[in-house]
């Protein structure tokens, strides 16, 4: 089912903070252009593909640490480690 899905940008003071934000960061502009093709309604699923789309490897040759995608409806994560986007983990966060 898709849902509404609020676009939350957490990166902490750090060298690379803010980074996208001002200035042209290939990564950042990926993640919009797919968040923003689905008009903020997506499913789970479908955040994960705009999430591989964006990963490192694409863009600096090193690997995505891990990536996760929060359902607040239903409170449950899908989590995926190393670029492993056919691995899924899936917590319930109640």
């Amino acid at each position: 089912m898709k849902q509404l899905v609020f676009w939350s940008n957490n990166q902490t003071p750090g060298p690379y903070y803010g980074q996208g934000l001002n200035g042209p960061c290939p990564r950042y502009a990926k993640l919009m252009e797919g968040y923003q093709a689905y008009n903020g309604k997506i499913t789970e699923e479908e955040m994960l593909n705009v999430m591989a789309s964006a990963s490192q490897k694409y863009f600096h040759h090193n690997n995505t640490q891990w990536t996760v995608v929060f359902n607040t409806k239903e409170k449950t994560a899908t989590y995926c480690y190393f670029e492993d986007f056919e691995t899924k983990y899936y917590f319930d966060l109640e």
